[in-house]
């Protein structure tokens, strides 16, 4: 495994951002975090992340919104996006963020 990977966490819930950083730290990725989608959005420019894992409720700006952000900046675009949630909200909203396609999608 190459240990230089860089993943942003973006979730509202303090406690899930504690747990996926620490599972990801301690398979030897590089974890960054953010609380909220606007803060989310900056680190994702500014650090190009490989990865970055969206909550897909939050206040402000939801997943969905920050996901059709990242893809419609060209500096962003290619970053892998993975909807993590612990609701089926596809299901609830019918929404579907530019590259995101929740075909077989199931809460995690």
């Amino acid at each position: 495994m190459n240990h230089s990977h860089r993943i942003l966490a973006i979730d509202d819930d303090p406690l899930t951002l504690h747990i996926v950083e620490h599972m990801l730290q301690k398979h030897g990725y590089e974890v960054f975090t953010a609380g909220n989608g606007h803060h989310g959005l900056e680190l994702a420019r500014v650090l190009k992340p490989d990865l970055v894992i969206l909550d897909i409720m939050m206040p402000g700006l939801d997943g969905f919104q920050v996901c059709r952000k990242l893809r419609e900046n060209p500096e962003t675009a290619v970053i892998t996006v993975l909807m993590l949630t612990a609701r089926g909200a596809d299901r609830q909203t019918g929404q579907r963020p530019g590259g995101f396609c929740p075909a077989g999608a199931r809460p995690a």
